[in-house]
């Protein structure tokens, strides 16, 4: 029962921090760190340059 809310509220966090990092790039570091990364790993997965 709690596994879906976790997810959910793992995605708000992760699109919260991407938001933020983008935003204020260099700013929210704390918050925008683990969001940073896992987008920066599935942009390059996604597109190769």
């Amino acid at each position: 029962m709690q596994q879906p809310l976790f997810a959910f509220f793992y995605l708000v966090l992760l699109a919260i921090g991407a938001f933020a990092s983008y935003s204020f790039p260099g700013g929210n570091m704390a918050a925008g760190e683990l969001s940073e990364i896992e987008l920066d790993m599935s942009m390059e997965s996604s597109f190769p340059i």
